[in-house]
Parts: C-alpha cells; structure tokens; sequence
C-alpha cells in the first residue's frame, strides 16, 4: 500500500472527505465571536440583512471594498466620512452612528 493513499475509500486525511469542514467549523464560530464584540460590530450585523442582502451590496453601495465591512465587523471603527456614508445609505442618524462609533459619548 502506498502511504500518502488513505486507507479507507475517502478522501483526504485518514480517508474523510468533509475534513476541512469539520477542521473549520470552530474556526467560524470563533471568527464570528470575534465579529461582534463592539458596538458598532453589532449595529452592523443588525442594519445589513435588514437592509441589504450581504456585505458585497453594502461596500458597492459605498464605494468601498469589502475588506472594510470585514474590518468593522472585527471592531475596527469606520472614520467618519464612511460612516456618512453608511448613515445616507441606511437611513440611520449620522449622530446615532458617530455614537456608536464611539465617536461621541452620551451626555446624561
């Protein structure tokens, strides 16, 4: 028998077709752990399946690449002239944003 052949009839390792499936399923639950530990992280997984139908409408509609909704999502904060632009687009306050954002803190 050949070594780098599996044993069983599968294939991939030790004979599993689905191996990189199983491999990186808790890597996308954590992934998406990750992507909802911010305020802003959190609006953003709330506004965009009720407003667009994924993050590739959303950046065309911006003007941005994806890789910014990506970076959001993993807390990094929009500068204010993308969340202008997220506030047109989605109808939200631009001051409900920049708050959110962190931008500006609550007066009480």
């Amino acid at each position: 028998m050949n070594p780098s052949q599996p044993e069983s009839g599968g294939s991939g390792l030790h004979g599993c077709k689905h191996v990189d499936t199983l491999l990186s399923v808790p890597e996308r639950e954590t992934e998406a752990a990750a992507q909802s530990n911010t305020p802003f992280a959190k609006w953003l997984d709330s506004i965009v399946p009720a407003v667009y139908p994924s993050d590739a409408a959303l950046t065309r509609e911006l003007g941005l690449a994806q890789s910014n909704v990506t970076r959001w999502r993993r807390g990094t904060v929009p500068q204010v002239p993308a969340l202008r632009k997220l506030a047109k687009v989605t109808g939200t306050s631009i001051d409900l944003l920049l708050k959110v954002a962190g931008y500006e803190e609550d007066q009480q």
